[in-house]
Formats: structure tokens, C-alpha cells, sequence
């Protein structure tokens, strides 16, 4: 089965963090970057840098979307992130 997730979602996962881990990195709230994963709500810039930092991808990466076969989540290539 294809799904589609955006980056963010996807190295989150990647990475086995929970909604609450990623939140807890960001002190962004749990709901929050949930409805951001999903594209359901537009996060504030200063959100972008602390949720890219947390999840080690840069800032024009997080909204991306990739495609995942069978429930495997893609790699992400490790970049520097500021």
C-alpha cells in the first residue's frame, strides 16, 4: 500500500518518535504538529526552525511529500540543519 506523508511526518516516524516526543523536543503542542503533518494548518516560522532542528532536516524539506510503500518509511539524507 502507497501512502503519502509529508517529510517532517515521515522522519518523524523514521526516527520512532511519538507526536509527544516531537512536542516535548519543540514545545510545540502534540496537536499541533499534527494537523501541520497532515496539512491541515500553517505553522509560524519561528515553529519551522524549532520543528526542522528537532527532526534534523532543513527548514524547506519539512513539507515535502514522499511516497511510502508497505509501511516503510524512506530515509532521509542526514543535512546540517541550523
Amino acid at each position: 500500500m502507497r501512502q503519502e506523508l509529508t517529510r517532517m511526518r515521515a522522519e518523524r516516524l523514521r526516527q520512532g518518535l511519538t507526536l509527544k516526543d516531537l512536542s516535548g523536543r519543540t514545545g510545540i503542542a502534540a496537536p499541533d504538529i499534527s494537523k501541520f503533518e497532515r496539512l491541515r494548518a500553517i505553522p509560524y516560522p519561528s515553529q519551522v526552525k524549532r520543528l526542522a532542528k528537532a527532526v534534523k532536516i532543513p527548514p524547506a524539506q519539512l513539507f515535502e511529500i514522499v511516497e511510502v510503500d508497505d509501511g516503510r518509511v524512506p530515509a532521509v539524507a542526514a543535512t546540517e540543519v541550523a
